[in-house]
């Protein structure tokens, strides 16, 4: 457990201080601190991401640890929490919310993932090279499991929101009485009205004299536009980090140069694109409540 870690980035080993292995990929960790920090004042309470938000903090202080050491207990304090992290997210999103019941998903047992941990640890001790290859391995398929499910969600949320609220939905053959005070307005479909501004809304469906309120459905659409164009953003912003940290974690990798410390800027973007993730897992978990659980 004490022994050298199975891997060594490209930033030269002690040489801003003598105290420190590799000075700015250990002092960047501070980020992903900051970032379950952050998270965790914006989660307002919801429990599902407690533990996610402190696995988060434990990865910020395992790198820390790690790189300024390089000694293989302080790598698995950064890399097992990381793999905890995707897990318990995928966990939250198969398991703890019913977003899941609405959409066709293939879903693997997160316990299953959970077992892969131990082969992880104990693959050092036959090759060092082993567990590199069995932790990136491991923790990639996590993440892959993570983005089909948000995918698939995601793609299929106003069929959920159709499913829960139909009557804010109206078959395009139909029409819509829209009645106010003082006029009766004819409209094709809901769409044209949906911005309107009013504080009271009533409806009569196709010439059928039963009028009913609709403005708690009006609220719920607004709640529910404002919660998807949030995902919407964190989406787009998570993807682009993603992705970008893999290229110049790649290029960190295989071309290795001590003019800019990739890894170090790899960290930075990471707890960016940690923190877009909450939000995203954070988003489904207020749709969740708002769609499913609401009678």
């Amino acid at each position: 457990m004490f022994g050298p870690s199975s891997i060594n980035w490209c930033e030269l080993d002690y040489v801003n201080s003598e105290f420190i292995a590799e000075y700015w990929n250990t002092l960047t960790g501070l980020f992903l601190c900051a970032s379950s920090i952050y998270a965790s004042i914006k989660n307002n309470g919801y429990k599902s991401l407690y533990y996610s938000n402190i696995l988060l903090f434990f990865v910020g202080i395992g790198t820390m640890m790690f790189h300024g050491t390089l000694i293989y207990i302080w790598q698995l304090l950064d890399e097992i929490p990381m793999m905890l992290i995707v897990i318990e997210y995928y966990r939250i999103l198969t398991n703890d919310i019913f977003l899941t019941h609405f959409v066709r998903l293939k879903i693997i047992d997160y316990y299953t993932l959970y077992y892969s941990i131990p082969f992880i640890i104990l693959s050092y001790y036959i090759h060092p090279q082993l567990q590199v290859i069995l932790f990136q391995g491991s923790l990639m398929l996590c993440i892959i499991l993570l983005l089909y499910t948000c995918y698939t969600i995601n793609t299929n949320l106003n069929k959920i929101f159709y499913t829960r609220y139909p009557f804010n939905y109206v078959d395009k053959e139909a029409y819509v009485y829209y009645k106010t005070e003082s006029d009766v307005e004819l409209l094709p479909n809901y769409k044209k009205h949906k911005r309107r501004r009013t504080t009271k809304r009533t409806y009569n469906l196709d010439g059928n004299n039963h009028v009913i309120d609709t403005t708690n459905s009006f609220n719920e659409f607004k709640t529910y536009s404002k919660v998807k164009k949030h995902i919407r953003y964190h989406n787009y912003q998570g993807l682009f980090l993603l992705f970008f940290s893999l290229l110049i974690w790649n290029i960190d990798n295989h071309f290795c140069q001590h003019d800019i410390e990739l890894h170090a800027i790899w960290h930075i973007t990471t707890s960016i694109g940690m923190y877009s993730c909450n939000e995203i897992i954070r988003s489904f978990i207020i749709l969740n409540k708002q769609l499913v659980q609401k009678q």
